[in-house]
């Protein structure tokens, strides 16, 4: 007598719970073979197994997929399997554990499929950490037919996946395949924060004659306990932010020097002002001072006159032009901080620039404009904690660079003490991370260094030479 199906579903989720066993002694070899020499495991034949006509064969296929996968992923984590430099310009280099998942990953979305494929997508679902490899695999999941496959879709939305990739794709196939979905599930997702997740959930309902949901109310859905964790956590990163009640202004700087005139704006919160100068916060993070008038004198001897204003500026206004870039995917990098330069690398996702905006607009209580900005920002991101990683990872950059620049360049010991602290504290794991906690631990013993030991400048260099 075969189990029915929900049993069986059951054992298969259970076995990839379970606590992970010790490495198979093969596959380690043949991992090791394949990180030293190049020598590929067999995972080709056991993708092609996974439509064998024996159960057997099918089951075995799987099993071994998913338990190379497992090992590979681990080894990676640990550091057995080497990352690589590469010759291309702007790669972080190479890891042969990755590389094989997402072989697999993309191989497997190519080739037939069977009940069997199941086991391997839950592997990636469940545990695979590259968030787009998840993406990868998702065709073959629309190759799998039959009731396994349509619970299978379902489980991806009790409880709801981390990778919205996923969750739309999900959606979309319980659509296609017409199988049941519970109607609290889908009322859920007909309210969802993420407009890509509710726009599927709402058509879905509308071809199922569902009732209407009614409007999204997104100032309701910006104090929802996730997106308050988010906004949170985000905060949390901000080093020394424009408070709630701060003006939001606009800089206009005109340089003349006697025959051509540029001129360059700049927005942001208005955090300090004199009679002829002032300091504005941009979305970017930088505090940039402005001069009412400077003359500023070049190295050739040259001289050039800049003249500076502000004036306020709505803040619905830049809400409005943001929101327009985001819409078109901010396809010229215009939210990218200079623009293709740093956008190449950095991507079309969410940046700095929105979230820091939307955040302030939080603080404010203007959720309506935050929802704007904040709730299309999240959906161009896989899952909601990347958003938080991405402030992390590039304000700790940030911070970073002005460390370097207030130790080697200002020679201010305070600012470089606090700096490697807001490093510390607030950016782990980030690229300078591990500079700031040296930093930290000599900058005590060196407070001298800025007072009786100092670089000279290059006219005292001249006359030390001659000594």
């Amino acid at each position: 007598m075969k189990p029915s199906l929900q049993v069986a579903l059951a054992l298969v989720i259970a076995a990839h719970l379970a606590p992970a066993q010790p490495p198979d002694a093969a596959i380690d070899q043949e991992l090791k073979a394949y990180y030293e020499k190049g020598t590929p495991p067999p995972w080709a034949k056991a993708l092609k197994n996974l439509t064998a006509e024996k159960s057997e064969q099918r089951t075995a296929a799987a099993k071994y997929l998913v338990a190379l996968l497992d090992q590979a992923q681990t080894d990676e984590l640990s550091g057995k399997a080497p990352w690589r430099a590469t010759p291309y310009w702007g790669s972080s280099g190479e890891n042969p554990a990755r590389n094989l998942r997402q072989g697999i990953a993309e191989e497997l979305a190519r080739t037939p499929a069977s009940p069997a494929t199941l086991t391997v997508l839950r592997w990636y679902f469940d545990h695979e950490k590259v968030a787009r490899y998840q993406e990868a695999v998702l065709p073959a999941l629309s190759k799998v037919k039959g009731k396994e496959a349509d619970e299978f879709c379902l489980s991806l939305l009790q409880p709801l996946h981390e990778n919205s990739v996923v969750v739309l794709a999900a959606l979309q196939q319980i659509g296609k395949r017409k199988s049941e979905i519970p109607v609290a599930v889908l009322k859920e997702l007909c309210d969802h924060y993420r407009p890509g997740l509710r726009d599927a959930a709402r058509k879905l309902n509308a071809e199922r004659g569902g009732a209407d949901p009614g409007p999204f109310d997104a100032v309701k859905a910006m104090k929802r306990p996730a997106l308050a964790a988010l906004m949170a956590s985000i905060g949390a990163l901000l080093d020394q932010p424009a408070s709630p009640e701060a003006e939001f202004v606009i800089v206009t700087t005109k340089w003349s020097d006697g025959k051509d005139t540029e001129t360059s704006t700049t927005v942001g919160w208005l955090v300090k002002k004199d009679v002829n100068s002032w300091v504005v916060l941009t979305p970017f993070g930088h505090r940039e001072t402005f001069q009412k008038e400077e003359t500023i004198k070049s190295r050739r001897g040259g001289k050039s006159i800049s003249k500076s204003s502000w004036e306020k500026y709505p803040i619905a206004d830049e809400v409005k032009r943001v929101v327009g870039v985001r819409k078109k995917g901010d396809p010229e990098f215009e939210l990218s901080e200079r623009g293709g330069l740093t956008g190449q690398f950095q991507g079309h996702g969410a940046g700095v620039y929105e979230v820091t905006l939307a955040h302030w607009l939080y603080t404010a209580k203007q959720l309506d404009l935050s929802a704007q900005l904040f709730l299309p920002a999240l959906d161009s991101l896989y899952m909601d904690r990347h958003l938080v990683d991405m402030m992390r990872h590039r304000l700790g950059e940030a911070a970073g660079y002005r460390m370097l620049v207030a130790f080697a360049g200002d020679r201010d010991f305070a600012e470089t003490r606090r700096l490697a602290d807001v490093l510390i504290q607030r950016y782990p794991g980030t690229r300078f991370h591990d500079y700031a906690v040296k930093f930290s631990r000599e900058m005590p013993k060196r407070a001298d260094d800025f007072k009786k030991l100092k670089l000279p400048t290059p006219q005292e260099w001249v006359g030390l030479k001659k000594n």
